[in-house]
Formats: structure tokens, C-alpha cells, sequence
């Protein structure tokens, strides 16, 4: 259990990582698109190292919680070699590109100040990373981890194929969100103006990660009766949570209409490129959605309602 632990925090830590990496790509897929994908060859690299950070937290995840054994190995060894073949595949895209000419120097500027050498010297990062999961993969085949407390799917038959397509979904969102959050900062002198609705619209952007957390932290691993409460219980603050946010944001709305243009412009073009406020909607109906889902489901789960006697 303790080395679950670890993994978990492992993980926790570099969610953050793989926030500002969810934010940088959806960011630089908006510029693209802005300008008809005609520079998308030089940003190619960068969007496959940005997308192998992500990966690797998803990586992360299912390592920490197997079904069983054998999924453990499978998810090391397939990740893994995943990762090591993404990360080798860009170091060598930008190496042809360098010598080549189609990159000036390591510091050509496209996308990033200092692109290629970021996500150059990055995929070395992620081909270690790669490396080091196929090798646990090896070793936990040869000599399996005694006492792992292994997952329980608590889904099943069409629930589990739902899940599998929702949670990440859900994660990916929550991780731009996220991202946002933690560059909105630098923009922070906008948002002054109009404070009141904003500090709303903050606690709005980090909702879906909080629910992320407590799923982890509140709700997986624990005993079914433990677990059912902590269902019940997490599922209403968070239902809660959305309500008053929402209401938070169409009150802001309706007193500062340009609050959320003139505060979240700088960390949220996409935003703002159909003249839509896309975040906030986005953010409340999943938020609303998966606390519902979530209490839907401790109202009909296959799980006991009383703990197993030892």
C-alpha cells in the first residue's frame, strides 16, 4: 500500500506538468487553425512531445491501478515502448529538420521562444521515462509485487465501455482547464477590473481537477461501505459546488458583462475566436454532469452495501 501511495503522489505532482501541456497544445492547434495548418509541419514535433506528456500521465494512472497483475505488466511494457517510440520518433524529426534547414537553430522561435530546444531536450525526458516504465514492466513479469492492492472495476458490461470513453474525455478537459489556471496569473492585472466575477470564474476552471482528486484520493481503493458513503457524500458538495458557481457566474454575467472578456481573454483565446464564451458552459455541464452521474451511480452501483466480514 505504501508504494501505491507514492505512485499516487508521483502522479498528483506531475499532473501539473501534464496540465501545461494539454493547455500548450490545445493553444497551438487554435493557432493553427487560425492560420489554415500552413506551418503545421514545424509544429508537428511539438505537438507529439506536448502529447507524450499527457500520455504519460495517463500512463501513470493505470500503472497505479491494475485490475490485476497481468494488466500491470501489460500497461508498463505497452506504455512504456509507446512513449520510448514517440520520444525517439521527435528526437529524430528535429534533428532531420535541423540539418535539413527547416529550423534555423535550436532556438527558431516557432511556437515557443525557445523551440525546438524545448521539446527536444524534453523527449529525451520522456524517452528515459519510456525506458524506465518498459524496464518495470520486465522486472514486475519476472518478480510479480507481492500484496499490491489491485482495482476493482466498480462498472460493468456497458458501464465500463462508457467510462473508458468519459473519464478520459474528462481528464483531458480538466487538465486545458487546469492549465489555464495556472497561467492566468501572468494576466492578472486584467482581471483587477472586474475581481468580484472572476475569482468565480478561478474556482470554476479548477472544479473538474478538484473532482479528479477526490476520486483519487476519497473514493478509489477504499472498502465498499466506506466507498458508497464517500459516493454519496462527494457527489453532493460537488453538485452543490457547480450550483453555486453557476449562479456565481450568470450573476457576474448579468452585472459585468465584459468580465470574462476582458479578464479571461489572455489566458483563453479559444474562447474567444467565434465571439462564444465556451469555458464557463463547458465547464459547468460537465462538472453538473459527472456529480449527477456520479450520484446515479451510488444510487444503482453493483456494489455491497455493507463491508465484507473479515
Amino acid at each position: 500500500m505504501a508504494l501505491k501511495k507514492f505512485l499516487k503522489i508521483i502522479e498528483s505532482a506531475y499532473f501539473f506538468v501534464a496540465a501545461l501541456a494539454m493547455y500548450c497544445w490545445v493553444n497551438l492547434m487554435v493557432d493553427e487553425v487560425g492560420r489554415k495548418f500552413q506551418g503545421i509541419v514545424k509544429i508537428l514535433p511539438l505537438l507529439l512531445f506536448l502529447s507524450g506528456v499527457v500520455l504519460l500521465l495517463f500512463a501513470l494512472h493505470l500503472l497505479i491501478h491494475p485490475l490485476n497483475a497481468k494488466k500491470m505488466v501489460t500497461t508498463a511494457l505497452g506504455n512504456g515502448l509507446a512513449l520510448a517510440l514517440l520520444s525517439f520518433a521527435v528526437i529524430l524529426w528535429i534533428t532531420i529538420d535541423l540539418l535539413n534547414g527547416t529550423y534555423s537553430s535550436f532556438l527558431s522561435g516557432y511556437g515557443f521562444v525557445v523551440y525546438p530546444l524545448d521539446a527536444y531536450l524534453g523527449s529525451f525526458l520522456l524517452l528515459a521515462s519510456g525506458s524506465l516504465l518498459y524496464l518495470l514492466g520486465l522486472r514486475i513479469k519476472k518478480h510479480p509485487l507481492k500484496d499490491y492492492p489491485f482495482s476493482v472495476h466498480e462498472w460493468t458490461k456497458h458501464g465500463k465501455i462508457w467510462t473508458s470513453i468519459s473519464r478520459p474525455f474528462f481528464v483531458l478537459v480538466a487538465l486545458y482547464f487546469m492549465g489555464a489556471f495556472l497561467v492566468a496569473p501572468f494576466s492578472f492585472t486584467n482581471a483587477i477590473p472586474h475581481l468580484g466575477g472572476m475569482i468565480g470564474f478561478y474556482l470554476l476552471l479548477i472544479l473538474p481537477s478538484v473532482m479528479l482528486v477526490i476520486y483519487e484520493w476519497d473514493y478509489l481503493d477504499k472498502e465498499p461501505l466506506p466507498k458508497r458513503q464517500r459516493l454519496y457524500k462527494n457527489s453532493v458538495i460537488m453538485t452543490l459546488s457547480s450550483l453555486i458557481l453557476a449562479l456565481w457566474f450568470w450573476i457576474a454575467q448579468a452585472t459585468d458583462p465584459q468580465f470574462l472578456i476582458e479578464g479571461a481573454t489572455a489566458f483563453l483565446p479559444i474562447d474567444f475566436m467565434g465571439n462564444i464564451k465556451l469555458a464557463p458552459y463547458l465547464l459547468l455541464l460537465l462538472s453538473l454532469a459527472s456529480s449527477l452521474i456520479a450520484f446515479m451511480h451510488y444510487l444503482n452501483r453493483n456494489v455491497p452495501k455493507t463491508p465484507k466480514k473479515p
